[in-house]
């Protein structure tokens, strides 16, 4: 059985977890700078945001546990099991020095690693510098409880996906700049596009979800600035994943 990716108290189809908002100007989603720079996250932190090597293939609940008790700046583990036989899936979570981890095992085999930073939140800016520009992008203006931009960075090749959303409630589609903060990564094996995203988004229960995440992916436009927000909300089909 698949069970929803948000290990997190959070929107099924949803990335990430809430950000702050702060709007600047017209319809341009950015941050201010920060008081402390020194709070800022570090390229070596978005390189490398798991503190320990993971063989995806090779990691079982048990190792894994090994591993978070041999790095020492991580607090205790703790295990959830559902149901308590561990027939279907597992999430371990712990607390790191960079944020809160959700490992997920599916049918025994690690799928992903999702982190939620701590403190101050990487932005798009930050990533694209340290990291490059990612193969793949996904940016969405969408109605949950409310109105929220969401974005994603793909890294196939790394098999990382840095996310975030804020809220956002003006008329016209915003342009995002490079201080969008992306609150959240995923860890997955590096695989193809289609491979990702099946472990990414680990959705039950919703129908046609993987066709979706695939029909929003967009390749990466060259820079922040030329970002396309697609609107769910005027072309409701778009993020259809509840039907044929």
């Amino acid at each position: 059985m698949r069970h929803s990716r948000a290990i997190f108290p959070s929107q099924v189809i949803a990335l990430s977890i809430s950000l702050l908002l702060l709007l600047a100007c017209s319809t341009s989603i950015s941050i201010p700078s920060p008081s402390n720079p020194s709070k800022l996250v570090g390229c070596s932190d978005l390189m490398r945001p798991l503190p320990f090597d993971v063989i995806f293939k090779e990691t079982s609940v048990d190792s894994l546990e090994a591993q978070i008790r041999n790095v020492s700046d991580l607090g205790a583990v703790v295990i959830q099991v559902s149901p308590q036989d561990r027939m279907e899936d597992v999430v371990v979570d712990w607390n790191g020095s960079l944020g809160r981890y959700y490992a997920l095992f599916r049918e025994g085999r690690l799928t992903k690693i999702d982190m939620e930073w701590y403190g101050m939140k990487p932005t798009i800016g930050q990533v694209v510098d340290c990291l490059g520009p990612p193969e793949f992008y996904h940016a969405i203006y969408r109605q949950d409880h409310t109105r929220n931009v969401q974005i994603a960075l793909w890294y196939i090749d790394r098999g990382v996906v840095f996310d975030g959303y804020a809220a956002y409630t003006q008329p016209d589609l915003p342009r995002i700049s490079s201080g969008f903060e992306l609150g959240q990564v995923s860890i997955a094996m590096p695989s193809r596009i289609d491979e990702l995203v099946s472990d990414v988004y680990s959705v039950s229960y919703v129908p046609n979800v993987y066709a979706y995440a695939l029909r929003i992916l967009k390749p990466w436009p060259g820079s922040i600035e030329a970002i396309e927000v697609d609107s769910c909300i005027e072309n409701p089909d778009l993020c259809k994943v509840d039907g044929p």
